[in-house]
């Protein structure tokens, strides 16, 4: 049987998908969960500390899941192609995590820059295309936040495309990567 903390984050994650944050009460999530309001508040303070607690949660399972596509020997771009694919795989399961993630960047995004520092994803695809652009492989003449806001924000168009069943999910990461590669590559 999973603990609470887990089936809390487990039924966060799904009304969060379902709704919103702003739309779902602790009482929603609680019932969701199968525990009671003061069962909740033993493992969250509350509503903010649990929406911090799961986008890190999301987070991480987005960085395992890109550090599995990584390889050692691959291009600055082909690490961008991994942290694509490693998206639209782990946009694939059930609630997915990406759309949570995508929604509340705002309110939680800079906790996950400050936890991970050079490991934060828009980091390393920072620091992936000042590469390509170092090795000629990624255009020199595109700064470098545009290339990260370009990747980062082509899959969060496609999620939400996905979502509403207009974007196609066979193949997505290989055209996702062809057009990320003739916006920003040289080759």
């Amino acid at each position: 049987m999973t603990d609470g903390r887990t089936r809390i984050l487990d039924a966060s994650l799904a009304l969060f998908t379902e709704r919103s944050f702003d739309a779902v009460s602790i009482r929603d999530i609680g019932e969701r969960a199968g525990l009671t309001n003061p069962a909740l508040y033993q493992h969250f303070r509350g509503k903010q500390a649990l929406g911090e607690a799961l986008y890190m949660a999301c987070y991480a399972r987005l960085i395992d899941a890109m550090e599995a596509e990584l390889n050692a020997a691959a291009s600055p771009l082909e690490n961008m192609a991994s942290y694509v694919r490693a998206s639209v795989k782990l946009h694939g399961q059930r609630p997915s995590p990406l759309p949570f993630l995508e929604d509340h960047q705002r309110l939680f995004g800079k906790l996950a820059v400050e936890h991970y520092g050079d490991r934060a994803i828009s980091k390393r695809l920072a620091s992936w295309a000042r590469a390509g652009q170092q090795d000629g492989s990624i255009r020199s003449d595109i700064p470098v936040s545009f290339i990260v806001g370009l990747t980062i924000g082509q899959l969060t168009k496609w999620i939400m495309l996905s979502q509403m069943d207009l974007a196609p999910h066979d193949d997505a990461a290989e055209h996702l990567i062809t057009l990320m590669r003739a916006a920003i590559g040289t080759r």
